[in-house]
């Protein structure tokens, strides 16, 4: 049975309010955690948490907006799924943050929570650094020989995300130091090892064969697809420039090859780094916010169907 338009429409719009609730639950969390922990990445804190916020919401706002007029465009649905992945893992720190460490025992399962969180970065960058890439701005793929890496991105991100949650040891990302794996399986560590060894690598490289297949869409492309594609390709130019100059950054101050003055400086990079991923829901909704959108799919399903 085929969904309705207004089916669609509604769920979109369910979709934002629920990130709404939890970004807001998240906020109220992060400012009691405020001054527990220590931020690795940014400004840190309750003020990196509320930029960090505005960030996620940008795609799923995007999203919202594209699926308004277009309710089944698979990249609507693609930026929904952005802004949900990395808003319930901000809801899930910070919960696992109050349960283990502000008030410990007043709430259930912190621990697995943090546990589960430790692998929230794989869809959330998985998501925009290959589906995003490879099915804008038509929502179908370039062409059908891209299926197998449509197909090799998507087990590597399910293989990842899973060996890393169920991964024995410490939690490195966690709110607690040294604390260990809740949910960690000693019995299958030699197969997580190896799965995480052979995919893990094949994260980043499912993003560059993505972009190659961006840039060779942009070759062939005509009138308003190849401006659309010249907006994305430049955002995230943008943003992997920025990323680039703040990982060198924060090697030079590990390594005290700067002087300690710099440190406000690497952690505005930092700061700016995370912000420029404004740019990539904006570029995308820029062109669609025009009247020349391209042809959407059929269903939200057809994402993977069309992979298939």
């Amino acid at each position: 049975m085929a969904v309705s338009d207004r089916t669609l429409r509604l769920s979109a719009w369910a979709s934002w309010w629920f990130l709404v609730v939890v970004m807001g639950v998240a906020l109220l969390l992060s400012r009691l955690d405020e001054g527990v922990t220590a931020e690795s990445w940014g400004s840190g804190g309750f003020v990196g948490d509320l930029s960090f916020v505005a960030v996620v919401m940008a795609f799923p706002l995007v999203g919202l907006l594209i699926l308004r007029l277009q309710p089944r465009n698979a990249i609507g649905w693609l930026l929904i799924a952005v802004g949900m992945v990395a808003g319930l893992g901000l809801a899930a720190d910070s919960y696992a943050i109050y349960g283990l460490l502000i008030r410990p025992g007043s709430v259930p399962a912190p621990a697995v929570l943090a546990a589960v969180n430790e692998a929230s970065w794989v869809p959330w960058i998985g998501l925009m650094g290959t589906f995003l890439i490879l099915f804008y701005p038509d929502g179908h793929l370039p062409s059908p020989r891209w299926r197998p890496l449509a197909w090799l991105s998507a087990v590597t991100m399910f293989v990842v995300t899973v060996a890393i949650v169920f991964q024995p040891g410490k939690m490195e990302e966690g709110p607690v130091p040294a604390m260990e794996n809740p949910i960690g399986s000693h019995a299958a560590q030699p197969v997580l090892s190896v799965l995480l060894a052979v995919f893990l690598p094949l994260l980043p490289l499912c993003i560059v064969a993505c972009a190659v297949a961006l840039v060779r869409r942009f070759r062939r492309s005509r009138g308003i697809e190849r401006q659309q594609l010249k907006w994305l390709a430049t955002a995230g130019a943008v943003v992997a420039f920025a990323y680039l100059l703040t990982m060198v950054s924060v090697f030079l101050k590990d390594t005290n090859l700067i002087s300690a003055d710099a440190t406000g400086w690497v952690t505005a990079l930092q700061t700016l780094s995370v912000l420029s991923f404004v740019l990539l829901p904006a570029a995308i909704g820029t062109p669609f916010s025009g009247t020349g959108c391209t042809a959407s799919m059929s269903s939200s399903t057809e994402l993977l169907s069309t992979a298939s």
